[in-house]
């Protein structure tokens, strides 16, 4: 969903009530680890920049919610068997860690 909002905060708020929750969480959980990052609103959603430079952002979409890592040294994180693998069921199955350690959170 491409948000006109000017930030964060609104974006959030034009949310329906079931994204808002798992929104804030994610919005807290940027907050909390990415220190030295600024908080913008750019490209219709939630972006982190560091020195002017977008590395992170996530988007309510229709039916889910996308997270982009766009920096290489980012997605340098990647556990290493998820690394490796190059179809679909190995993005698939870090994404599916990724939510369940967010749920955990």
């Amino acid at each position: 969903m491409i948000s006109k909002a000017a930030d964060v905060q609104r974006y959030i708020a034009e949310l329906p009530a079931e994204r808002r929750v798992a929104i804030e969480k994610l919005r807290r959980l940027c907050q909390q680890h990415l220190k030295g990052y600024e908080e913008s609103m750019d490209f219709g959603m939630p972006v982190y920049k560091r020195n002017g430079v977008a590395e992170i952002a996530f988007a309510s979409q229709k039916q889910y919610i996308s997270f982009y890592v766009m920096k290489k040294r980012g997605a340098g994180r990647v556990p290493q068997r998820a690394s490796r693998r190059k179809d679909r069921q190995g993005m698939r199955s870090l994404c599916e860690a990724g939510m369940y350690r967010l749920q955990r959170a």
